[in-house]
């Protein structure tokens, strides 16, 4: 069967779909790194997308690619990862927040302390299907725990 001036081989499709593959992976980039904050998540989720066509763009030309090509996208995956945790940590930190009772949330210093406890408590904490109430109520108890534990010691320390 001949194959007319217009039909291209299996080859020469994946060469040109390569070839396409350049120029919106040139897009994607310019987006990533022009447009967006760099640490904010819409960029960390471009650059996945920027590598994964940048991968597939090497396959479809070279029929392979270098290990670094695939290194750079297992670190853009790593980097989304690591800030998608941030973002839904600091997401669930602002709705346990609201919901703290008046004497957790002092001005001043010990209110950013406080803040930054809740994230590291949260981050360390496993909060994966617990609910807002419940995770409030449960970090309550380890302030007044940390509290009461604190004020022991420091009377230890004055009986002495």
């Amino acid at each position: 069967m001949a194959m007319d001036d217009n039909e291209q081989t299996p080859e020469q499709s994946r060469h040109a779909l390569g070839e396409e593959l350049n120029g919106l992976a040139g897009l994607i980039y310019r987006i990533a790194h022009q447009t967006l904050d760099p640490d904010g998540m819409h960029a960390a989720s471009l650059a996945v997308v920027y590598e994964a066509i940048y991968l597939a763009r090497q396959v479809m030309l070279n029929d392979g690619l270098e290990p670094h090509d695939a290194d750079d996208l297992h670190n853009a995956l790593t980097d989304l990862e690591r800030k998608a945790r941030h973002w839904k940590v600091t997401s669930i930190q602002q709705q346990v927040w609201e919901q703290l009772p008046a004497h957790l949330k002092p001005e001043g210093p010990t209110q950013k302390a406080i803040e930054y406890a809740l994230y590291e408590w949260l981050n360390d904490s496993g909060a994966e299907g617990k609910g807002v109430r419940e995770l409030t109520a449960e970090f309550v108890e380890f302030c007044e725990a940390q509290q009461v534990d604190g004020k022991k010691t420091k009377r230890g320390a004055k009986a002495r």
